[in-house]
């Protein structure tokens, strides 16, 4: 195949993943503004699928597939049975989707078709929102917040200093602010320098501070301090960088715990809640009292199908809650049962632990970092957020095991073909 050809096929590949990560980062524009229309969604979402389709079409017969490519697997196609028996065919096509990619990314250069830029451009339109929120308030409410069906909470919201800018919800514009980062951070170094690079994500964190998200914003500076310390060359070095680093987080949170009065006083969104978590700690309250009940919750209807589960997506409709439980590993257990349970976790820690030890040979660590820092995000937020159910964060994480799956299938071929001319020579 020519070089021309080549890059016209790679070209394409890059589009349907640009297509995947468009839709779920602005999907809402669809579904949550005055002017949604629900077959626009599916509309959009079809040419999405269709687009994947072909891309895999175009991979040709041959499959390459790998045992890291296989891991992810058992997960996705049980979740696909599972919203399938359900009749949500909604879900499980979004699930479809992302086996589709998976098969793109064992086959393909994967990492070289990741759009940086639209990461970086979707953070800078949220930027953008969030400024123009907070500098001209009576211009936001009245003519851009008044566009999305969630207008009342995005107003209250703002009430406390809590800001959506041009989404629909504060956790869309963290999750959204938070991949910009990790892009600016991993996929740009070679193009900014650290003079650019790092004012530009300490801007990115403190807009996620802005929107309020607790567990985003910790996470936005804890995993980058993480990732520094596993991309050591040593493992003397790895181990400096991991004192170092404890240091200034503990001598942070010192200060943070010290002066959270005079924070809280600032009526800045993010220190009140966390001043009014810390406040309902030392009084020996449960911090988050009415997602206590909603785990509750979902370990009794566990334990009315501990095996396969209530069904993906069925938690709401089975116990008559008014919303998720807000922890991804408590839902799946309810959910998709010991067996989904079990698929979910063993494909979280298994590509969490290919990634670091991949990171700790390769000497091109961008896109790896990246990898990293997604999955991070994800498995962390996980606590506090239902991934599986979020179309962003779950595409997003398999984009990070796409990246995870091609450089170790890369790292094996270098290794096979170091033998065979050894063997020769």
């Amino acid at each position: 195949m020519s070089p021309v050809a080549l890059e016209t096929k790679q070209k394409g590949k890059k589009i349907s993943v640009s297509l995947m990560i468009m839709y779920a980062f602005w999907r809402f524009l669809l579904s949550s503004t005055v002017w949604s229309v629900s077959g626009l969604v599916y509309v959009a979402f079809v040419f999405l699928t269709l687009s994947l389709c072909y891309t895999v079409y175009k991979l040709g017969k041959i499959f390459e597939f790998s045992i890291s490519a296989a891991i992810c697997l058992p997960f996705i196609v049980y979740t696909i049975f599972q919203y399938g028996i359900s009749f949500n065919f909604e879900a499980a096509s979004y699930w479809m989707d992302c086996l589709l990619l998976i098969i793109i990314a064992a086959n393909t250069d994967f990492p070289h078709t990741i759009p940086k830029n639209l990461l970086i451009i979707s953070g800078g339109i949220v930027s953008i929102g969030i400024f123009v929120q907070i500098l001209f308030p009576d211009f936001y409410y009245s003519n851009v917040a008044t566009i999305f069906t969630s207008y009342t909470h995005i107003k209250y919201w703002g009430s406390v200093m809590n800001y959506a800018g041009f989404t629909y919800q504060l956790g869309q514009s963290a999750f959204i602010l938070i991949m910009a980062e990790g892009a600016v951070l991993y996929l740009y170094r070679k193009k900014f320098n650290r003079f650019w690079t790092v004012p530009i994500a300490l801007l990115f964190i403190a807009l996620i501070f802005l929107t309020g998200k607790r567990m985003l914003s910790v996470i936005s500076i804890m995993v980058p301090l993480a990732i520094y310390c596993f991309s050591g060359k040593s493992l003397s070095k790895r181990v400096k960088r991991f004192f170092i680093i404890a240091l200034v987080i503990f001598c942070g949170l010192f200060v943070v715990i010290s002066n959270i009065d005079y924070l809280a006083s600032t009526n800045i969104g993010i220190f009140t809640r966390f001043a009014d978590a810390l406040e309902q700690y030392k009084q020996g309250e449960s911090i988050a009292s009415s997602r206590m009940e909603l785990i509750q919750t979902a370990l009794e209807a566990f334990r009315s199908n501990p095996v396969f589960g209530i069904g993906a997506g069925n938690f709401i409709s089975n116990t008559g809650a008014e919303m998720e439980v807000h922890n991804a590993y408590i839902q799946t257990l309810c959910e998709s049962g010991i067996v989904g349970f079990s698929f979910f976790m063993v494909m979280l820690l298994y590509y969490l632990l290919k990634t670091i030890v991949l990171l700790c040979k390769s000497n091109d660590k961008g896109y790896l970092q990246f990898s990293l820092f997604t999955q991070l995000v994800f498995i962390i937020n996980a606590f506090t957020e239902n991934g599986t159910r979020n179309l962003e964060e779950f595409v997003l994480y398999f984009v990070a095991i796409g990246i995870c799956i091609y450089e170790d299938m890369q790292q094996k071929r270098a290794y096979y073909q170091g033998r065979e001319k050894a063997e020769i020579k």
